[in-house]
């Protein structure tokens, strides 16, 4: 991914936690918030020159600046960590202090799950020699299948995303759900995300036969 389509990216999917953003993603953006920020700051200095109310205005600018660009940071960072496979709690860290930020500084700089993991598929595709149900696979136990007709999935809860059909009836195991989302694991590895709402539920198994029962004894006497 590059500059443009990480920035892009980053204001498109500002309120979203849920999915994968990889390494490249979230350094691009980090770069654009630097500049950024810093832009405003140096047209602040100048305008300081200029007259103190122009500068005022611009610091204030410059703030809500900061704060609109906070929030896609955050939830960037979030799926960030998703990639590596750790929860979005690990961002607790920052209040750690010393060594809470460094930590998340050497997580920010590491490669993600070869593949798919329990946060949706890999951002560009799997690895080179990625095999399905390696340590990053959560054991398959389906829920649910494809309705008759088939439906639609997306890598992440993004109706804007890429779409892979899926075969009806296709048995899926449910990961966990967002709203009128699921994100769902094939037997093969594949995860996905999927409109919940047209699920449908397995089968419920075929009654067992009951054993026949064992012939009276009173009746053969």
């Amino acid at each position: 991914m590059d500059f443009q389509e990480a920035v892009q990216s980053g204001f498109r999917r500002w309120n979203r936690t849920d999915g994968r953003s990889s390494r490249s993603e979230y350094w691009w953006w980090v770069l654009f918030y630097v500049v950024a920020l810093f832009g405003a700051a140096l047209v602040a200095d100048v305008l300081g020159g200029i007259g103190r109310g122009a500068a005022e205005v611009w610091l204030v600018v410059l703030l809500c600046g900061f704060i609109l660009l906070l929030v896609p940071t955050l939830t960037l960072s979030v799926r960030r960590l998703h990639d590596t496979n750790r929860s979005g709690l690990w961002l607790l860290l920052n209040f750690v202090p010393y060594i809470g930020g460094l930590i998340l500084l050497v997580i920010y700089c590491l490669d993600g799950s070869p593949g798919p993991n329990h946060y949706g598929e890999r951002p560009g595709g799997n690895l080179p020699g990625y095999r399905p149900g390696g340590l990053d696979a959560a054991p398959f136990a389906p829920t649910v299948r494809v309705p008759p007709e088939g439906m639609a999935s997306w890598p992440t809860a993004d109706p804007a995303g890429p779409v892979t059909p899926l075969a009806a009836g296709l048995h899926l195991a449910v990961l966990h759900r967002v709203d009128d989302w699921a994100q769902v694991r094939a037997s093969n590895g594949w995860v996905g995300w999927v409109d919940a709402r047209r699920l449908a539920s397995l089968a419920p198994p075929p009654p067992q036969p009951l054993p026949p029962s064992p012939p009276d004894a009173s009746a053969m006497a």
